[in-house]
């Protein structure tokens, strides 16, 4: 009883501070929570854990425009094809997004466990927040401390610095490209343009991708490239204006420049592709760009490819 006690006067004095802190970040994301007592930055997952109390908080950032599709995911009818029950569901709002706390219960593997879901939504960002803890370890995980973390979920710009350091590989010049998005297996999406959306491709974006695993001999990089550029998604009529290998920094490479044309638009579109071949893989670069904007935006490009050096 007197644990009890103990236990419930910290949670509250945990929640008046809460109030008040700064919310923690994973490194690279938008989305920041401040997590509750005990709960530690975790290495394995973007999120936060309490390994002597095993619970976890996973942030998950989403794009704005699919926010509409997680409410589907998140609706009751959802969750108990998931086999979740669930125990409660409120609205939430902040000065800078709004959205819905959902709390349930599930058994795994016959261990009941409790999950808590905030889904919220900003301006240009969304996030899906899940904590999940065991049900015996609920005592340290409240609904009220829960509901109090997650309401303190915030959303950030990322410092341009943070998002290159998950890069395995540094980039010295970005060539007046903003960076939308990095992680640690080396991808890295930029644009030129003020939308954070490129699915339409209506202002020049360049895509870096690395793919472990054997290279093809020299002799096959013309064929291999050709193969893999024709297979750029929301593309057609993709035909190779000219192909020819070169040399990036010390390694082999081979670039082919095409045109083709918007898959949903029809509108006229230029792509570049170059593979920098190495002896674990290789690394893709792709750029795409409105036709009337990509001899403008090449030279800036290929800054962008020649910067790209070893950390």
């Amino acid at each position: 009883m007197l644990m009890r006690l103990l236990i419930a006067v910290a949670a509250l004095s945990w929640i008046s501070a809460a109030q008040a802190a700064e919310p923690l970040y994973p490194l690279g994301s938008r989305v920041g929570v401040v997590p509750p007592p005990g709960m530690v930055p975790s290495s394995a997952f973007p999120g936060f854990e309490d390994k002597a109390h095993h619970a976890g908080l996973v942030v998950t950032e989403v794009p704005v425009d699919t926010f509409p599709s997680v409410e589907t995911q998140l609706s009751a009818e959802a969750l108990k094809g998931q086999g979740l029950d669930l125990l409660a569901r409120e609205g939430l709002k902040s000065r800078d997004w709004r959205g819905f706390l959902i709390a349930a219960r599930q058994t795994l593997s016959g261990v009941t466990v409790r999950k808590w879901f905030l889904a919220a939504a900003g301006s240009d960002v969304a996030a899906v927040l899940t904590l999940q803890v065991p049900e015996n370890e609920q005592k340290f995980y409240s609904d009220a401390v829960v509901r109090a973390a997650l309401a303190s979920t915030a959303f950030r710009p990322i410092p341009v610095a943070e998002r290159l350091s998950l890069l395995p590989y540094a980039m010295t010049d970005l060539g007046g490209f903003r960076v939308l998005q990095t992680s640690a297996d080396g991808t890295a999406l930029l644009t030129d343009g003020p939308k954070d959306l490129i699915a339409q491709m209506e202002q020049p974006f360049l895509l870096i991708s690395m793919v472990l695993g054997q290279t093809p001999q020299p002799a096959a990089y013309d064929g291999f490239a050709r193969q893999i550029v024709a297979s750029v998604p929301g593309t057609k009529d993709l035909t190779v204006a000219s192909a020819q290998p070169l040399t990036l920094g010390t390694q082999p490479a081979y670039e082919v420049m095409a045109q083709a044309k918007n898959e949903k638009t029809g509108a006229d579109i230029d792509v570049v592709q170059w593979l920098r071949f190495g002896g674990t893989g290789y690394m893709r670069i792709l750029g795409i760009a409105p036709r009337k904007a990509f001899a403008g935006v090449l030279p800036r490009m290929q800054k962008i490819r020649d910067g790209i050096a070893p950390k």
